[in-house]
């Protein structure tokens, strides 16, 4: 659990203030100060954050805000965009998310009258960065990730008042509700079929949009990397800020991966979080983040040979039961384990030819795999080659029946990537950390051994003395 700071502030301002004797998301008890049109009440770490939280706009007053003392705090909340046309999560079928991350409905953060401009940065972390595996274990998660820069990516907003003093921060991400790691490719739930009375089959892997609020830090240091973009005055990002849900109803499926045919057409587009913080900052800023030099923006794409394209989803049913023998594809059959490295290795051995030496030969040959003939893997026709929606429901009743070819193609790679030779730096990252963790152990061993009276390395040999 990351460690969170909660402050009251002090004002005399005349407004009403209501003790809270609840604890305020099981960390710190509030105070709740009551709008100056009356009934709505607001957590006082919310006073004077640049964020409009009352309806009349009176927490965020220019004259009781402007040169206020604001604290650092860390909301630790998952707020949840939930706007007409987007259909929840069902709370069955993804209870682990509703548990596990207890998201709050809310509205767009609007900035308040406190606020003169926002500033908008890019925010990375390595994937499953907040892992909770033992320690070594999840530190070579997190060093295998940045090894393959392979990361997690969301929008950050830092409100500033006129006087140019921070007033909060929103970290903000589009992820998908089922929160386990895929158990396989079709977007399937369990990688089984699953049909309603129309004979629709149902599709896994609704996409949710949440934000946090703090101040002084990103989400309590959850992103690594914050790559500044552009600022926006408090108008212009109002004016822009609904755009965020017209974009959520567009895109209420995620897809963990993308399919393209051996004719280079693109069957299912990749629509994950480095799609959504993309397509944002193009809208708000008007730049494309692929040619930004600390982005690390890859889009890897399954090659596939379609069987059947486009077709009724019943038709997968009468595939199985046929004569011939058909199985659904797992992850093995993209690539399993590797999956994500071979999409990587495959863009720098198409980079650097020198990797198909003899030396390197063994990291070329992971670009490609061996395919079991008889696999489907089915691919519901949630979005065109363009990322237009076809359907916004759980439900579908078309869908594409292919088969992977072994093969991983990048269709797209921002800058980050291209401008350091990012096998030899990230491998000599991996190595030095390599070397850190053994001496870090080495020096526990020689440490536990001096305590038990070992003599370490020609330390001085205790065993005979009182300590």
């Amino acid at each position: 659990m990351r460690l969170v700071y909660f402050y009251t502030l002090s004002f005399s301002n005349g407004l009403h203030v209501v003790k809270d004797h609840s604890f305020f998301h099981s960390y710190s008890r509030q105070q709740q100060i009551l709008c100056s049109s009356g009934g709505d009440q607001i957590a006082s770490v919310f006073y004077c954050d640049g964020i409009r939280d009352c309806k009349d706009g009176s927490d965020e007053s220019t004259k009781t805000c402007l040169g206020a003392r604001l604290e650092q705090f860390d909301e630790q909340q998952y707020r949840m965009l939930h706007p007409e046309g987007y259909k929840l999560p069902d709370k069955i079928r993804y209870k682990t998310y509703w548990d596990k991350y207890l998201p709050k409905l809310v509205d767009l953060p609007y900035a308040g009258n406190s606020t003169a401009s926002v500033e908008m940065y890019y925010l990375q972390a390595p994937l499953w960065h907040d892992n909770s595996l033992p320690l070594f274990e999840s530190w070579f998660v997190q060093q295998s990730m940045r090894f393959l820069n392979m990361y997690h990516a969301g929008i950050g907003l830092l409100f500033r008042d006129e006087k140019g003093q921070e007033l909060s921060r929103v970290s903000m991400q589009y992820w998908s509700a089922k929160t386990e790691v895929p158990d396989n490719p079709n977007l399937l739930p369990n990688n089984t079929l699953s049909y309603n009375v129309a004979g629709q089959l149902l599709v896994d892997g609704r996409a949710v949009l949440t934000y946090s609020r703090s101040r002084g830090i990103w989400e309590g240091g959850y992103w690594t990397e914050n790559i500044p973009l552009k600022s926006l005055n408090a108008k212009e990002y109002n004016e822009k800020l609904p755009w965020i849900n017209e974009w959520l109803v567009h895109h209420q499926q995620f897809t963990w991966m993308g399919l393209q045919d051996t004719k280079g057409n693109i069957l299912i587009p990749k629509v994950d979080c480095d799609r959504f913080a993309r397509d944002m900052v193009k809208e708000f800023t008007g730049e494309d983040v692929i040619s930004s030099e600390g982005v690390y923006y890859l889009v890897p794409l399954i090659e596939v040979d379609v069987i059947e394209g486009n077709v009724d989803s019943r038709r997968v049913k009468e595939l199985l039961d046929g004569e011939e023998p058909k199985r659904m594809a797992n992850n093995d059959d993209i690539g399993g384990s590797f999956g994500i490295f071979r999409g990587y290795a495959s863009f720098q051995c198409n980079e650097n030819p020198e990797l198909s030496n003899a030396d390197h030969n063994w990291f070329c040959q992971e670009s490609k795999w061996k395919v079991d003939p008889n696999i489907l893997l089915i691919s519901p026709i949630s979005y065109n080659e363009d990322s237009f929606p076809f359907h916004s429901e759980e439900f579908v009743s078309r869908v594409h029946i292919v088969r992977p070819t072994g093969k991983v193609i990048v269709s797209e790679v921002s800058n980050g990537f291209k401008i350091q030779n990012n096998f030899r730096t990230s491998l000599s990252y991996v190595i030095r950390g390599i070397v850190t963790t053994i001496t870090f152990f080495s020096i526990c061993w020689c440490f536990f051994s001096f305590v038990r009276r070992i003599e370490c390395n020609g330390g001085f040999n205790l065993q005979n003395k009182a300590i």
